[in-house]
This record gives C-alpha cells, structure tokens and sequence, in this order.
C-alpha cells in the first residue's frame, strides 16, 4: 500500500462570489442617480466613508415593477409630492407608495 504525504494547512483565505437573484439587474443602474446596482447609493456610500461600515444598499420595487434604489426613490418621491409619502414613480405615471414598495436584496 502506497503512503501519500501528510499535509498540513497553516491558513485559508476565502472569498465569495454573488449574483443578483434577477439576472437582469447586473449590468442596470438605477433610473434616478444613473449608478448601476452593483454599487451602492450615494447616501449608502457617504454612510459607509464616514463611519466605514459596509452597510447593504438595499433596492426598491414599486407595484409597477421599476426598480431603484431605495434611498433614490424615497428622495424622488419627498421632493417630487412637496412631503407626502405618495408620488409618482420616476419612470412612468404610477402611483408609488413608499408603505407598498418591496424592498430587496442584493
């Protein structure tokens, strides 16, 4: 019987890969900032650079299916309703309910 070599692992540097769970958002960038969804929101990004935590910049997806980021939106829709929590989306003349939006993940 033939012995192998023992080995012995000293250390392991792992890393991750991710994909969008909908394809079609990797290479989209949200309608009202123009930065594509791999990246984070500006209001995300000053987050992270002040107190450098990786926070998650989380999308928002209105009854019509368009999909931003969700500080975007709910910039979009305070400036764009003079304060109220109802607008209309950034991409077409639906109704967008902050209280109805879906948010999601990465």
């Amino acid at each position: 019987m033939q012995q192998f070599p023992q080995i012995q692992i000293r250390d392991i540097k792992a890393f991750a890969v991710w994909k969008w769970q909908a394809q079609e958002l990797e290479n989209s960038s949200c309608p009202i900032c123009r930065i594509q969804f791999i990246y984070r929101c500006m209001e995300c990004e000053n987050l992270y650079v002040q107190d450098n935590e990786n926070r998650e910049c989380k999308m928002a997806q209105g009854m019509c299916g368009h999909i931003f980021h969700a500080h975007c939106i709910e910039k979009w829709i305070k400036t764009k309703s003079n304060g109220a929590n109802q607008g209309l989306c950034g991409q077409c003349p639906q109704v967008w309910d902050i209280s109805n939006q879906i948010l999601l993940d990465r």
